[in-house]
């Protein structure tokens, strides 16, 4: 939860040096947290996790998806692409609609 999104790829990496000789690869998941993609200034399910932390370090967060959803495809793209990362979940805020998780879905395929 903590990790910052630049972190994403050093934690990804010492996971893959660690399992590396393993007979099966592992599979990487991510769990967005806070999807904000309708009102990127809500923070409000990781303000519960994090109650000390500012909105500003809350967006900055690797779990916390905010802005345009091209946006949020696009880092999910490049977890994918780059980082290995196989599974995503997502988790709505109250102000995130259906068609808006359907157009990131459209979007990653």
């Amino acid at each position: 939860l903590r990790c910052a999104t630049g972190q994403v790829a050093e934690r990804a990496q010492a996971i893959r040096d660690e399992t590396g000789d393993l007979l099966e690869p592992i599979e990487l998941a991510l769990n967005f947290l806070q999807v904000s993609v309708d009102e990127p200034d809500d923070v409000s399910i990781v303000r519960q996790l994090m109650p000390s932390s500012t909105d500003r370090e809350l967006r900055r967060l690797a779990t916390v998806l905010t802005g345009p959803a091209h946006s949020a495809v696009e880092r999910i793209r490049l977890y994918h692409e780059e980082l290995g990362i196989s599974f995503f979940t997502l988790h709505m805020s109250q102000h995130t609609t259906w068609a808006t998780l359907e157009r990131i879905a459209a979007g990653v395929r």
